[in-house]
């Protein structure tokens, strides 16, 4: 289907495997050059904000004013992704109870694959995962899971959209740590086992067999993200 499709002109871009990931520190981890947040008919700059839960972490501000129906965060890549092996995300999401959940508003966050080559059509390419989460005031890691859309070769866009669209309520919302995973098929010869220790711990964690973990998030007994 792709050399079917209309890209008005535009040129399709590569199709490349690259790391798609931000965690909204300066520190070289994040591969995403512009985050855009529409509460309105324009997009604008998305705010990011101190964690007040982490001093010194980053953290994506997600406010629905009540005057838009569909409020979302979104960016654009410079190539179109390949999901062939790579196909599902990790977000981190906090969900305030503060919110008024019993309306319109749901304590649902979901994710969009377009093409942003269609312009102001590319809501007609996408293929959207929601998730409602049942956890509030703490952080939780999501898996949004888009191997249903594996052989897709047109999608450059991601889209975030927190409370469900459609209204005018107002919501406040946070997220961080976005990243395409790896492939979850690993070679059987090449398993070995992790250990971390002590669990609770006070200052010190230590971690052994640690060379192909990609990521590590460390919680406080509360549920508090205090490192990534």
């Amino acid at each position: 289907y792709w050399d079917d499709m209309d890209f008005d002109g535009a040129d399709p871009k590569p199709l490349l495997a690259l790391d798609v990931q931000d965690n909204f520190e300066d520190d070289g981890w994040g591969t995403i050059t512009t985050w855009k947040f529409q509460d309105a008919a324009e997009l604008t700059d998305l705010t990011v904000v101190e964690d007040p839960s982490n001093p010194g972490n980053h953290i994506a501000a997600y406010v629905r004013s009540g005057e838009f129906e569909w409020t979302n965060a979104q960016f654009i890549l410079d190539h179109r992704m390949d999901l062939s092996e790579r196909n599902e995300f990790n977000l981190d999401v906090a969900l305030p109870s503060s919110n008024d959940y019993t309306g319109d508003l749901t304590p649902t966050v979901a994710m969009k694959l377009q093409n942003s080559l269609l312009g102001p059509d590319a809501w007609t390419t996408q293929t959207e995962v929601k998730l409602t989460v049942e956890e509030f005031d703490t952080w939780v890691t999501l898996t949004f899971d888009f191997s249903s859309v594996a052989d897709r070769e047109d999608y450059d866009q991601v889209v975030i959209q927190f409370g469900g669209e459609g209204h005018f309520v107002p919501g406040v919302f946070s997220f961080d740590n976005i990243v395409l995973l790896n492939p979850t098929s690993i070679n059987e010869s090449s398993i070995t086992e992790t250990k971390v220790y002590p669990n609770p711990a006070t200052d010190v964690i230590h971690i052994e067999n640690a060379e192909n973990m990609t990521s590590i998030s460390v919680y406080s007994i509360q549920g508090q993200l205090v490192y990534s």
